[in-house]
């Protein structure tokens, strides 16, 4: 008999009924348990908080916000505490979350740039999705469609700033329109009136609606 041998212990979840190794993988720490871990399982416990949040978002949102407004120094604290602590976990996790939001990734650094430039930073996730619906799902000056742009650049339309961040534009629904790479790229910090007239796929109508749009914001 090897004395070495480590014992595996396992855990029936309790609401899935499956029995699993009872590690941190499949359970999360509970202090107030015999076992030190939560009775349910983790998948089990992502399903519920996905339900409850679906059901109650502008509920728990608030309460977020408040919780932070409030709590602000002591949560940033505990943010930091914890990356020093798991520092090549953290950035293991980024890493695959950038790669796998690259338009969410860009919409938090163009808030974070207008917020340093004291500028509005208000645009919502529900904005931009009407806005782009204006639009046909489609860049606003060459009128290349999103799923075109997903499948030759594999990632959704940007958020382009009709006047740009570095001349006082804002972050909001009255700035921003939809552009593929390539016009956000060409477009830069350039005015729309001095830049746009000059590419070659610049359509007379498409520059009306851009225009009609804004006025209208």
């Amino acid at each position: 008999m090897n004395n070495n041998t480590i014992e595996v212990k396992m855990k029936v979840c309790s609401k899935c009924g499956v029995e699993k190794e009872l590690n941190t993988d499949n359970f999360s720490r509970h202090k107030g348990h015999k076992d030190g871990f939560n009775t349910q399982c983790k998948e089990c416990r992502r399903k519920l908080d996905a339900e409850r949040y679906k059901k109650k978002r502008d509920e728990i949102l608030k309460q977020k916000k408040t919780y932070y407004q409030e709590n602000k120094e002591k949560v940033k604290e505990r943010q930091k505490n914890y990356y020093h602590k798991n520092v090549e976990d953290c950035k293991r996790r980024e890493k695959v979350w950038r790669k796998n939001n690259p338009h969410k990734k860009r919409t938090i650094n163009e808030r974070r740039r207008t917020r340093e430039r004291k500028l509005p930073s208000t645009l919502t996730a529900k904005e931009w999705k009407d806005i782009k619906a204006i639009f046909n799902n489609s860049c606003a000056y060459c009128g290349m469609s999103e799923k075109e742009h997903l499948k030759v650049n594999g990632e959704l339309l940007h958020q382009e700033h009709f006047i740009p961040l570095l001349k006082g534009g804002t972050h909001d629904k009255s700035n921003v329109i939809p552009s593929c790479r390539s016009c956000n790229s060409s477009k830069s910090n350039h005015l729309f009136n001095e830049w746009y007239p000059k590419q070659k796929y610049y359509d007379k109508e498409k520059e009306r609606k851009i225009l009609r749009y804004l006025s209208a914001c």
